[in-house]
């Protein structure tokens, strides 16, 4: 639609429809980067032709590997998500998404065993940045820092886990985030134990656990 792009990447092919390759180069032509990773295309509109090898030499290139492609759109990243050690945490799917003048940033962990450790998020851009619990609708206030243009919070997930941040330019006077504390420990037989069914067993558990 109307969004607007800084960096085009292209990916391994075999052929590219001349109108995309007329939209590369319009792109280009308008300031934008764009960049190829691997071989360019030997094909145009599956006719063998060396017009996007001519066109790619004027451009950007990348290996078609996962550190030289991320360092390649350095320039355009809006979001940064970093683990304790200073490397980009992987295994974290984001959606972002600006509203107005508003921002909104949902984060998942796709691990299923391990929690992410501290994270730290820096989003591109400025305001007061919100903690909303999705599970009971209520919102916190969350300690952030700007630098270099960014918005920068610290961050954690359970495995499996996920949050909801906003930032925004209103300043709320809301709670902090609720920090969780130890009250009780209490020691339960780990034999003994009976169960009745109350109802049609539609959830097999084969092996349940519980603490």
């Amino acid at each position: 639609g109307q969004a607007a792009y800084n960096v085009l990447l292209v990916p391994p092919l075999d052929t590219l429809r001349s109108t995309t390759l007329e939209l590369l180069r319009e792109f280009r032509g308008a300031g934008g980067a764009v960049v190829f990773c691997g071989s360019p295309p030997s094909y145009v509109d599956a006719t063998r032709s060396d017009d996007i090898a001519a066109f790619a030499r004027d451009c950007d290139y990348a290996p078609f590997e996962r550190g030289a492609i991320a360092a390649a759109v350095q320039k355009a990243r809006t979001l940064s998500i970093r683990s304790d050690s200073g490397g980009e945490k992987a295994g974290i799917l984001y959606m972002l998404r600006r509203d107005g003048e508003a921002v909104r940033l949902f984060i998942c962990n796709t691990d299923r065993k391990n929690p992410t450790g501290d994270l730290t998020v820096s989003v591109q851009g400025e305001g007061n940045v919100q903690f909303w619990d999705v599970g009971t609708g209520r919102r916190y206030a969350v300690d952030a820092d700007q630098a270099d243009g960014a918005v920068r919070f610290s961050a954690a997930m359970p495995a499996s886990g996920s949050r909801m941040y906003v930032i925004t330019p209103e300043q709320e006077a809301l709670p902090p985030v609720e920090e969780l504390r130890e009250v009780r420990v209490t020691e339960l037989p780990a034999d003994d134990w009976t169960a009745t069914l109350a109802d049609y067993n539609v959830l097999v558990l084969a092996t349940p656990e519980f603490k």
